[in-house]
């Protein structure tokens, strides 16, 4: 992958930062620097929901030298930048869409105001940070998609930008109610499983489908996906690289008392035969 200056960051409906935790000791020395409050590359996920949530995006705090620059007003503007997004998608072969304008509006947030692309953050005389919202509508959230802003810091008033990085991108995705870490067990005796047992991930890919993680047999290109019908709880299995024979087996059940999954299926073409069993363990 190619470096960015750029910090990623996916963001659960419920997380709130610790600008405190962040903060450095007030002295005369050094400039102010603009932060954004998270880290590199997080990704977290939060809960599907049927209501209006305050989701916050990310927070810009300024890390200052002294009391004297703390008291200081300053302005520091943002813009939307969809095309940080674009090349994040072609250099990791995604597919997260600019969050759709239909399914949000902003925060109103003291001190932040928002004209079409652009984001101003007006910081007051004692203000450590400032933070962009969205109140996010889950009727309509399709988890079927996978959403993302990215704003870049076009001016950041009388302070500095930490260390070049000047654009936030925070992903924004859902679980289904399929997603976890599951123990895995299989009568297949492979590269992945030589001991038929082993912990894996089931990842959302749709609201009634998942992803095994790694791949088939350790191979990450072996990708399986399961498919739950929500109705009769049937689980019905896509292999792209190796193909499934049909008719699946109908005994393919996912239990939402215990959570577990069992499925029987073979090969395309009169391959391998793979019964597994998925049982949960945790959240990822």
């Amino acid at each position: 992958m190619k470096k960015y200056s750029i910090l990623l960051f996916a963001i659960p409906f419920l997380f709130t930062s610790c600008i405190k935790d962040d903060l450095v000791k007030l002295t005369d020395q050094g400039s102010t620097l603009l932060v954004a409050s998270g880290g590199a590359e997080k990704e977290l996920f939060y809960n599907a929901f049927t209501d209006v949530k305050k989701i916050p995006l990310f927070d810009i705090h300024r890390n200052v030298p002294s009391n004297a620059v703390l008291n200081t007003a300053t302005t520091v503007k943002l813009k939307a930048a969809p095309e940080y997004l674009e090349a994040y998608n072609e250099e990791n072969e995604t597919d997260y869409e600019w969050l759709p304008s239909e399914i949000f509006t902003f925060a109103a947030v003291s001190g932040v105001t928002i004209s079409g692309d652009e984001i101003t953050l007006n910081y007051s005389p004692g203000d450590f940070a400032k933070e962009i919202s969205v109140n996010l509508d889950g009727a309509k959230w399709d988890l079927a998609h996978k959403y993302a802003m990215a704003y870049r810091i076009s001016d950041p008033g009388n302070a500095k930008i930490s260390d070049g990085n000047n654009v936030v991108i925070t992903f924004i995705s859902a679980k289904n109610v399929y997603d976890g870490v599951y123990r895995y067990q299989t009568s297949e005796n492979t590269s992945l499983i030589p001991d038929q047992d082993v912990e894996v991930q089931l990842l959302t890919v749709s609201p009634t489908k998942v992803k095994l993680y790694p791949g088939l047999l350790g191979y990450y290109g072996n990708e399986v996906l399961y498919n739950i019908d929500p109705a009769t709880n049937m689980v019905t299995v896509e292999c792209p690289s190796l193909g499934v024979q049909e008719p699946q087996d109908t005994r393919s059940k996912w239990d939402p008392d215990t959570k577990t999954m069992t499925v029987f299926w073979k090969q395309g073409n009169g391959g391998r035969t793979f019964e597994e069993v998925f049982t949960y363990i945790k959240p990822r």
